[in-house]
């Protein structure tokens, strides 16, 4: 009897551990690892837990169902930063943000943590890093440093983040409404912000830049976690982690600016310097900074130190002005933004970003391996780049930066408070009944409606609505390059392409496991090896499940049911476990490697993921073993 529960309690884990073998050990991607865990619970249901053919392809469509609702919402998301990034609106935040202050750590949580969370809030897949390592690169953080701060800093927005679509996995999964969620998983996510927001503070500088950044942490770090509370206890669900992110970007600058008058010039951070034409250091040259900032302007025939070039910065930024037969200004992993007058050359940047405004009869700037924002005028070169990137539209204000995402917020607020609209947007839904379905060993799935899609009012198809008019507006201002629309559509298809098949697969796994009673029996393993200790373990229930398969999405799919069953059996609350799952899963998304790879690969750090993965790894079990801790406190008080 023992030997035979034992290799059911084996086999019915068995889909589970071929994804973490796959994906770990052989290193597959996600929807191939997923495929095989699919096929694996397809054919265990089937021989060993009796699935018939009916039961395996009603519990297939339910979860085609699930996944069209959770892609709904990813695909449209990744649209409205795509429709956004390419006019320029989130290189117009980031760009002025670094310029608040030159204390290191602020720079770090108003670039990694706030303006990570609200970049997670709006897109996910991966892009906070892909987008915030170069630019603390740019700023003079080392590379590694640059990507455990954009990893560790935006992944307490994980769940409400890409527009709520991991919550949204996570009532889909449980059959729990989000009204019951939304509390206590906002809850768990403001003490994860807290551990990020000390986490970013320590890769920034150690044990005395956490020390001295301590009152910004608490400040933000409270007007971020509140925001989100109230945001998603509203039933808000897919503003949650925008809202947080904007809320924590206001907090921050005030608190910048605050600070401003204040502050002395950091140590290794020389004050800026104004060099005018009587003042040329060597051979009569332009002004050099090394990790500081100049404002430089050089009168006619003069020579700045390279090559009669113009100021030269290493590791800091310039705003320059140079006169007449001047070369312009070149930067070396740090940033310009350059005037030059008319006979000129543009900016040159190694490794690290410029913006630039050339005026007429000039070559515009080049970058090699960093990045430029060009505003060329007439007669002029386009920008080159060479191993970077380069944006090239007129220069957008922050009103209209930030206009997409207020937009978003109008169109979801009278979507969901004004009932007429509300009504108007519900008149066409996809719903399915679904019969009652049992295996051959006695496992009954009771009779059920699937997954309900409102077509038109649905997340996703608000954020549809958000994106149209917002291109609509920026095309209109003319904020396009030509092949616009083309790069939008082949950049969506690349960073979603396969892990919506991931989820469809993972989807599929789950609701298989589900009808045939394998969920149900490990569940029943669980309860009964950890028992009352199961609090302590489910947080890192939810982090392994996101460490392996890159998504929080998916390790909610994969084990919110499990977590709600063992909860019920061990007798404690689902909902707080629940949320230690959803809160476990977005704190270990921060660590899987899909992750660290694309950090490592926007910072010149390929080929060396290992040490990146394992830095990045210390910091998230510190932040799940907290949350652990906080769990079991919740359980005692709150649930007996």
């Amino acid at each position: 009897m023992h030997d035979s529960l034992y290799l059911d309690w084996f086999l019915a884990a068995l889909p589970i551990l071929a994804i973490l073998v796959l994906m770990l050990r052989l290193r597959w991607g996600g929807e191939k690892a997923g495929a095989a865990g699919w096929a694996v619970a397809l054919l265990i249901a089937a021989l060993r837990f009796g699935a018939g053919w009916q039961l395996l392809a009603y519990a297939q469509l339910k979860g085609v169902l699930l996944s069209l609702f959770v892609l709904y919402i990813i695909w449209a998301a990744l649209l409205l930063f795509r429709v956004s990034d390419e006019a320029g609106a989130l290189a117009a935040i980031g760009a002025g943000l670094p310029r608040l202050t030159p204390d290191r750590g602020l720079q770090a949580l108003l670039l990694g943590w706030a303006l990570g969370a609200f970049v997670q809030g709006v897109s996910g897949f991966g892009v906070p890093v892909a987008v915030i390592a170069p630019l603390l690169v740019g700023l003079g953080f080392p590379a590694l440093a640059a990507v455990i701060i954009s990893s560790v800093g935006h992944a307490w927005a994980v769940t409400f983040g890409s527009l709520g679509s991991s919550f949204y996995a996570l009532v889909a999964a449980t059959g729990r409404s989000g009204e019951e969620l939304a509390p206590w998983s906002a809850l768990m996510l403001g003490l994860c912000c807290l551990g990020c927001g000390a986490g970013t503070l320590w890769a920034a500088g150690g044990k005395r830049t956490l020390r001295a950044g301590l009152a910004p942490l608490l400040f933000i770090g409270l007007v971020m976690a509140g925001s989100q509370f109230l945001c998603v206890t509203q039933g808000l669900w897919s503003l949650g982690g925008m809202v947080a992110g904007l809320a924590g970007l206001a907090a921050g600058v005030a608190w910048a600016r605050w600070q401003a008058p204040r502050q002395a010039p950091h140590a290794v951070e020389p004050a800026a310097t104004n060099s005018h034409p009587a003042q040329a250091p060597h051979a009569g040259g332009g002004p050099t900074v090394v990790g500081g900032s100049v404002t430089a302007r050089p009168g006619p025939a003069q020579q700045a130190p390279h090559v009669g070039g113009g100021p030269t910065v290493v590791g800091g930024s310039v705003t320059a002005h140079p006169g007449p037969a001047q070369q312009a200004p070149h930067v070396v992993g740090g940033s310009v933004t350059a005037h030059p007058g008319p006979a000129q050359q543009a900016p040159h940047v190694v490794g690290g970003s410029v913006t630039a405004h050339p005026g007429p009869a000039q070559q515009a700037p080049h970058v090699v391996g960093g990045s430029v924002t060009a505003h060329p005028g007439p007669a002029q070169q386009a920008p080159h780049a060479v191993g970077g990137s380069v944006t090239a539209h007129p220069r957008m204000p922050l009103t209209w930066a930030l206009f997409p995402y207020v937009l978003l917020v109008a169109i979801v607020l009278v979507a969901q408070l004004i009932p007429p609209v509300q009504d108007f947007l519900g008149q066409v839904v996809i719903r399915v009944q679904f019969p009652e379905l049992a295996t051959a060993g006695g496992w009954v799935t009771p009779a059920e409606e699937g997954r309900t899609i409102d077509v038109f009012g649905h997340a996703g198809a608000l954020l549809m609505y958000a994106s149209i008019i917002t291109y609509l507006v920026f095309r209109h201002q003319r904020r396009y390059t030509p092949g616009t629309i083309r790069r939008i559509g082949r950049t969506i298809v690349q960073r979603a392409g396969r892990s919506s098949l991931g989820i469809a697969a993972m989807v599929g796994m789950a609701v298989t496991m589900e009808h045939a009673g394998m969920t149900h029996l490990l569940a029943d393993g669980l309860a009964r090896v950890a028992g009352p200790a199961f609090p302590l373990v489910s947080p890192f229930i939810g982090a392994l499940g996101a460490f392996m398969t890159g998504s929080n999405t998916n390790s909610n799919v994969i084990f919110g049911g499990l977590q709600q069953r063992v909860a019920t059996l061990v007798g404690v609350s689902p909902i707080i476990i629940l949320a230690a799952q959803t809160a476990g899963g977005a704190i270990g998304s921060l660590f899987a490697p899909a992750k660290i790879i694309v950090g490592c690969s926007t910072v010149g750090l390929g080929g060396q993921e290992g040490p990146v993965l394992r830095a990045a790894m210390r910091y998230g079990l510190a932040i799940v073993a907290g949350l652990a801790l906080a769990t079991v406190a919740a359980i005692y008080l709150f649930s007996r």
